[in-house]
């Protein structure tokens, strides 16, 4: 029923599971962990409306790469998306490596404690948007 290329997954039939307009997000690349906090960002509207205003000039912006997620999934039509861009601009950052909140696959699905994992990742990346999205002077 699904076929799994380098870039995700094809061919599956997410329309026989899911009849919403609700897009979700692939789970088959490296720190698909942070899915779910992903999303109840997303269901937040205040900062939903904030990331999808928010563009810069900064290469690697979590900012810029979450509202470029949220967008995505607002146009999914009950499709899957994947944060690629987004998961690529986080591992740019020293302070989440050093965190250790970058994982393989394979570390995630040996990690014993992934809840305090998320709880760190949450607190991380909050600071991190709160940075990002300050005024410039």
């Amino acid at each position: 029923r699904s076929s799994q290329s380098s870039t995700g997954i094809e061919t599956f039939d997410f329309r026989h599971y899911n009849d919403t307009k609700f897009g979700g997000l692939e789970i088959h690349i490296p720190n698909a962990y942070c899915n779910s906090m992903l999303q109840v960002l997303y269901f937040l509207e205040p900062m939903r409306g904030a990331l999808l205003n928010h563009l810069c000039a900064k290469e690697f912006c979590l900012a810029c790469e979450l509202g470029f997620l949220f967008l995505m999934l607002d146009r999914s039509d009950g499709h899957s998306c994947q944060a690629k861009n987004f998961l690529r601009a986080f591992r740019t950052l020293r302070e989440a490596s050093g965190l250790g909140l970058l994982i393989s696959r394979e570390e995630e699905e040996q990690r014993a404690n992934l809840s305090k994992l998320i709880q760190n990742w949450n607190r991380f990346v909050l600071q991190q948007l709160n940075q990002e999205m300050q005024p410039i002077p």
